[in-house]
């Protein structure tokens, strides 16, 4: 997780190195045991991760609920969360797949 936070704060404030996100990592490749814990999705507003190409997708949702989401993007207008888009996405999938069934 640390080296993680490491490149995502370097890349915020700007700083060139030679990181994950550059392509190019000098120590060993931290990517296969990358965790999306539930510190860094509240740090850095990340619900859902890949960290390696073709890998399985991490998620850590920011919120307990829909409700909480739906009241948070209402005071501070910004976007749904991903959990929620992705909730919305697989109830209509399986209400369409019922449908034409």
């Amino acid at each position: 997780e640390f080296f993680v936070e490491l490149d995502l704060l370097s890349q915020q404030e700007g700083i060139r190195a030679y990181t994950l996100l550059t392509g190019t990592a000098l120590e060993g490749d931290y990517k296969a045991r990358a965790v999306l814990s539930p510190h860094m999705a509240r740090t850095f507003h990340v619900e859902s991760a890949r960290f390696l190409a073709g890998g399985e997708a991490q998620q850590s949702c920011l919120f307990p609920s829909s409700s909480a989401a739906a009241a948070f993007t209402q005071q501070h207008g910004v976007v749904v969360s991903w959990c929620t888009r992705k909730a919305l996405h697989d109830m209509f999938r399986d209400v369409g797949r019922w449908w034409l069934s």
